[in-house]
C-alpha cells in the first residue's frame, strides 16, 4: 500500500512540473509599419509642336470669311493644307508634331489629358500690333499614343486612353491645327510667330 500511494504521488508530482514550466527568457520588439504615397508622376516635353515654315498669301484686296489651316497630324500622315479664296498657305519646310512622355507613374493606370485644346495665340514679335497672328487648335487635331496598353492608337477619351505599361510609363504624339485670321486684309510679315500652350495631364 506505501509503494502504491508513492508512485501516485510521483505521477502527480510530475505532471504539475510539466503543467507549470516556468518561462525563463522572453523578448520583445516593437516594429514601426510605414507607407509611401507617390501620386506625382513626371510629364516631360521631348518636342514641342512646330508648324514648320510657311509662305502665307493674304490678299490684300479680299477680305476672306473664312481661315485657312495647316494640320500637322500626330498620326504620321501627311500635313493637310485648307486653303481660301484670299488666304493661302503653302509648306516649304513640313511642320512636326510635339512628343511627350510620361514615367513614374502606377503601372497599368489611365492618364488623362484634361486641357490642351485651348486656343494658343502665335505672333511675330517683329511685326506691328495690326499685323494678323495665328491660332492653333488642339482639339481639332489627333493625339497618337505611343506605348503602354492602346500603343499606336488614336487617343479617344473613355476608349483608347493613355494607358501606362508595367514600368509605368506611356507616351503621347500631339497634333495641332494652325489656322490664319480671319476677315482680315493685312498681308502676314516675315518672321518667327510664337505662343505658349499648357498641356494639364492627370490620373
Amino acid at each position: 500500500m506505501f509503494k502504491r500511494n508513492h508512485l501516485s504521488t510521483a505521477v502527480l508530482a510530475a505532471t504539475l512540473a510539466v503543467g507549470s514550466t516556468a518561462v525563463v527568457a522572453q523578448e520583445n520588439v516593437t516594429s514601426q509599419a510605414t507607407v509611401t504615397v507617390q501620386n506625382a508622376f513626371t510629364l516631360t516635353e521631348v518636342a514641342a509642336i512646330n508648324f514648320g515654315t510657311l509662305r502665307v498669301s493674304q490678299d490684300t484686296d479680299t477680305t476672306t470669311a473664312t481661315a485657312a489651316t495647316y494640320t500637322v497630324n500626330a498620326d504620321g500622315s501627311p500635313n493637310a493644307v485648307v486653303n481660301q479664296t484670299g488666304s493661302e498657305i503653302t509648306a516649304l519646310v513640313a511642320g512636326t508634331p510635339g512628343n511627350y512622355t510620361i514615367t513614374n507613374a502606377a503601372p497599368f493606370t489611365v492618364i488623362r489629358i484634361t486641357d490642351y485644346d485651348t486656343a494658343v495665340t502665335l505672333a511675330n514679335a517683329s511685326a506691328p500690333a495690326t499685323a494678323p497672328g495665328f491660332t492653333v487648335l488642339f482639339a481639332d487635331a489627333t493625339t497618337q499614343i505611343v506605348g503602354g496598353a492602346n500603343d499606336g492608337s488614336t487617343l479617344a477619351i473613355g476608349v483608347t486612353d493613355l494607358q501606362t505599361d508595367v514600368n509605368g510609363e506611356v507616351a503621347f504624339v500631339l497634333g495641332g491645327v494652325l489656322s490664319t485670321v480671319a476677315d482680315n486684309a493685312t498681308a502676314y510679315v516675315d518672321g518667327a510667330y510664337v505662343g505658349n500652350y499648357t498641356l494639364t495631364v492627370e490620373y
